[in-house]
């Protein structure tokens, strides 16, 4: 075998093994990275007594993004974004209740967020 097949031989022996250490240095419990949208935040709308308002309503805003909170499913839960990290300002209505303004922190995986579940208690007005 000459000199230059032997060198060639290594090298990719070389890089095989690179690639092996490397997928080998990646955590076992890493998140996939897909297309997959995760809903940064969940949030619950009660009065003082924590009784659910079904008639509330909510915002959401992040760094220059924002938008109305939702429900899914028509349940009283509302999901406000989609892989949104960092500070959320979420602002809350509700008929006979005083609008609130709250501040969640939504963390992240590395590769989508992790769902918060929070509650905005209302007073009434």
């Amino acid at each position: 075998m000459s000199h230059r097949v032997h060198a060639l031989n290594c090298c990719v022996a070389a890089v095989i093994l690179a690639l092996g250490v490397a997928c080998k240095e990646k955590p076992e419990d890493s998140a996939a990275c897909d297309d997959a949208a995760v809903a940064s935040l969940q949030l619950s709308i009660t009065d003082t007594s924590a009784s659910v308002l079904p008639d509330a309503t909510a915002t959401w805003s992040s760094g220059g993004d924002g938008g109305e909170c939702e429900s899914i499913d028509g349940s009283a839960t509302l999901v406000c974004g989609f892989d949104v990290t960092g500070d959320m300002e979420i602002t809350a209505a509700a008929p006979g209740h005083v609008t609130q303004t709250a501040t969640f922190n939504v963390k992240s995986d590395g590769c989508h967020a992790i769902t918060a579940n929070e509650v905005i208690r209302m007073s009434p007005e």
